[in-house]
């Protein structure tokens, strides 16, 4: 800088002025610059890895809680032959509730599911059960192949169990023990807020590019070392059959200053009706799950878990009606949603859709639908032996 000078001016008058700036040091204090030893996301990883036992909840005597889930199939990047398909033709109006992302992706809203339940664990002797008290699907068709997509979506695995299984592949978690082993780590920032809790923020990517591993962010509470938010990503790469691209998110909550517990997650993913195409017609998973009600250390008594199956279906979970589901979800169904719905309705009620399906059922199980009864079975009617002759 320069040193502050003050110089007079005459009054009424117009002066030339000329300032000779001089210049002024200042001596800085000394700072040193030194490079780390290891990777700093290293002594992050160590801590969270020590206090797993503590802030998973299966420390607890026992908790309970609620558990809602919606997922949505969307047909996409379907073609303009799709749509003259001699099946669909008659009902082209299905095509008036498609619409594009962002990045040009055309999709259709085909299949929307729900379930409500109340979860229950016990450390000891240790017990589970599963009550599902309502669930329900929105399709006008039935495809074994996305029904198994379906309920592989409902699962929510641990983050910090070592491994984490979707789709029936083990992909090493980014907090498992031996983290080194799998994942380039690297510490983005330690300044960030998350929910209001001040977290640091690792990033991650499997150390080959085809290996079975994720790519993503998880955010690290800078107390107690818990997971705050985790982001995780696996593409066509990773050769997980029929699926393009994988994403999903977990964010926990800290109850009562005391235990960190899931509280939402939600998945994204694109499945492809051939394996391993990246361009080829397929349809977008989309699953939303929130965990409520959360009671911890009240253990229920032995009469409760008896039984053989710990999971149990409410009488009444398939009937539900459109008040109990306001009810239950807490929240309204988007617009695309309400519009599946609308859809369905529509196509469940084409005469000519209801033909359709009765003669599918009947080519594939030999039934045929006829009101509260079905018709069969078509392939048993008549049979030839040479004791016997014809039989119908």
């Amino acid at each position: 800088g320069y040193r502050s000078q003050v110089v007079p001016v005459s009054v009424g008058a117009t002066d030339e002025i000329d300032v000779e700036l001089m210049p002024d040091a200042m001596e800085l204090g000394a700072f040193t610059i030194s490079r780390p030893n290891e990777n700093p996301a290293f002594a992050i990883l160590r801590e969270v890895i020590a206090r797993k036992p503590v802030n998973r909840p299966s420390r607890l005597s026992a908790y309970e809680y609620e558990l809602y889930h919606r997922v949505r199939f969307d047909l996409n990047q379907f073609t303009e032959k799709a749509k003259r398909n001699l099946l669909l033709r008659p009902f082209d109006y299905i095509w008036d509730y498609a619409d594009t992302t962002a990045d040009g992706v055309n999709y259709l809203p085909i299949l929307l599911t729900e379930s409500s339940e109340e979860h229950f664990y016990r450390k000891q002797p240790p017990e589970y059960k599963q009550v599902v008290h309502g669930r329900r699907t929105v399709k006008f068709f039935k495809a074994p192949r996305i029904s198994e997509f379906v309920e592989d979506m409902y699962i929510d695995p641990d983050i910090y169990e070592n491994y984490v299984v979707i789709l029936d592949h083990a992909f090493p978690s980014p907090i498992n023990d031996h983290y080194k082993r799998n994942y380039d780590h690297k510490l983005f920032d330690s300044t960030y807020v998350v929910d209001g809790y001040p977290c640091y923020r690792i990033d991650f990517k499997p150390k080959g590019r085809s290996d079975v591993a994720f790519t993503g962010s998880m955010f690290i509470h800078d107390s107690t070392y818990a997971v705050v938010q985790v982001d995780l990503a696996f593409s066509i790469e990773a050769n997980v059959n029929f699926v393009r691209n994988y994403w999903l998110r977990y964010n926990y909550q800290w109850l009562d200053s005391a235990q960190w517990f899931l509280h939402k997650s939600q998945v994204l993913a694109d499945f492809t009706v051939v394996e391993n195409s990246k361009e080829m017609t397929g349809f977008f998973g989309r699953k939303s799950t929130e965990v409520r009600n959360i009671v911890m250390d009240r253990p229920r008594d032995d009469d409760f878990y008896s039984g053989v199956d710990p999971v149990v279906m409410d009488p009444l979970a398939l009937e539900r009606d459109s008040a109990w589901w306001r009810i239950a979800r807490r929240d309204a169904l988007t617009q695309e949603e309400e519009e599946l719905e609308e859809m369905v309705g529509r196509m469940n009620s084409d005469p000519k859709w209801k033909r359709i399906v009765s003669a599918s059922k009947l080519i594939a199980d030999g039934w045929l639908p006829a009101g509260p009864v079905d018709i069969g079975n078509a392939f048993t009617f008549y049979s030839y032996n040479e004791a016997e002759g014809s039989r119908a």
